[in-house]
């Protein structure tokens, strides 16, 4: 297909995924708040830099900050000499994840009684930010996060694990708070735009209380150990409590619509579709394609992936894309964009795969690829990476196909 289609394709992502940068949200929802002169800003996640970013103009000059996102995402435009900075692991937590969690702890303490706390939080927190009960280490928490990601949970199903291992999320964070008033300002990644979910309720003055999934064995007794299944009694009521989502995968497949529509598309399809088991939401974007009209098609969401045994390079939206490819192979009219909207994909530095119904076939071993988990390197060598860097953001993921 021609270059023209995938630059097409590119834009309508990037309109979508601009929209709901941290810096332009978060200034939006302070200045609607009538915010000003904040002395206390707490922010993890990775696209936390960005909304401190967003909150510089609205902070005091001799405020208090805590911010902490995933390695390479430091917003270069963060100027305040007040804001501690800490880089973590993601997917999997690192020592930095703990060294973070107990920074929260003291941070959120310090905040005197008549001051008030701005916290921003974004998808990545779960990883990023983290403190363990007594009887559980470092290693531990990574195997139990190396399981959830590669076995295929949802993520609501991944953050309820997490929630009951930590000592400060589902609401625990802020049970240690004495100040003022709490403002929480939130860009979702999970379906159900829940603070309770998002960042596996870092942010939320309440715990989540429902059932985990079935773990494996080895797995579950890990968690039964654990003595912090249940945080203290928030000290937040209700009236001094204000949380507001400020930017969703909704906002962005909204604003990516809007463009295409802008520039002369017509849009097909616009759903948040993709929270479903990688394999069958492949087949069905693939039948919805190959039998649809003419136009853009835009799918939101976050597929589950079972990874096999020494997974080879790549991450969801790479393996989605390869699928895709498989399902259009031979049709010479369409083009698909898959990618995370916060520019990464797994363990990579790309955010996702560009394909066509050439990509398939272009060279030999694409099944091998998808059978190994290593769609990356098979995307790598038949030019079909897509890496837009960090973007100051994360709604999970946004894929555009455009079909001639």
């Amino acid at each position: 297909m021609a270059g023209r289609e995938k630059q097409d394709a590119v834009d309508i992502w990037l309109a979508g995924v601009r929209h709901v940068r941290g810096d332009s949200v978060t200034a939006a929802a302070l200045c609607r708040r009538g915010l000003s002169g904040v002395s206390n800003v707490l922010a993890v996640g990775k696209a936390s830099s960005a909304m401190v970013a967003g909150a510089v103009p609205f902070l005091s000059s001799r405020a208090n900050g805590l911010l902490v996102t995933k390695y390479g995402h430091v917003h270069p435009e963060i100027d305040h000499p007040g804001i501690e900075m800490i880089e973590a692991g993601h997917p999997i937590p690192d020592c930095n994840s703990l060294r973070a969690g107990d920074r929260a702890v003291s941070f959120v303490r310090a905040v005197p009684e008549n001051e008030e706390l701005v916290m921003l939080v974004s998808g990545g927190a779960s990883a990023l930010m983290e403190c363990l009960p007594g009887r559980m280490g470092l290693e531990e928490l990574q195997q139990i996060n190396t399981v959830l990601i590669s076995e295929g949970y949802a993520i609501d199903e991944i953050n309820r694990v997490r929630t009951r291992v930590s000592t400060i999320k589902g609401g625990k964070l802020l049970s240690h708070f004495k100040g003022e008033r709490v403002y929480v300002y939130a860009i979702s990644d999970v379906p159900s735009d829940n603070i309770e979910v998002i960042g596996s309720g870092i942010g939320a003055r309440r715990s989540w209380r429902s059932d985990g999934p079935v773990l494996p064995e080895a797995i579950q007794s890990r968690i039964d150990r654990s003595p912090a299944l249940q945080g203290p009694p928030c000290r937040v009521p209700a009236h001094r409590y204000h949380c507001e989502i400020v930017a969703s995968n909704d906002t962005a497949r909204k604003a990516a619509r809007e463009f295409a529509e802008q520039a002369g598309f017509h849009v097909v399809k616009n759903a948040l579709a993709l929270n479903r088991e990688i394999g069958c939401a492949a087949k069905r974007m693939g039948r919805e394609l190959r039998e649809g009209k003419p136009g853009v098609y835009l799918w939101g969401g976050e597929p589950t992936v079972v990874l096999p045994d020494n997974p080879g390079i790549g991450g969801r939206n790479q393996h989605l894309a390869l699928l895709l490819a498989r399902e259009i192979s031979g049709c010479g009219n369409i083009v698909i964009l898959c990618a995370g909207t916060d520019g990464t994909d797994g363990a990579t530095d790309a955010a996702g795969g560009m394909v066509d119904g050439q990509t398939f076939t272009s060279r030999a071993g694409a099944q091998e690829a998808l059978s190994g988990a290593d769609a990356g390197s098979f995307l790598r060598e038949a030019g079909g990476l897509y890496a837009p860097g960090p973007t100051g953001t994360n709604v999970m993921d946004l894929v555009v196909a455009i079909k001639r």
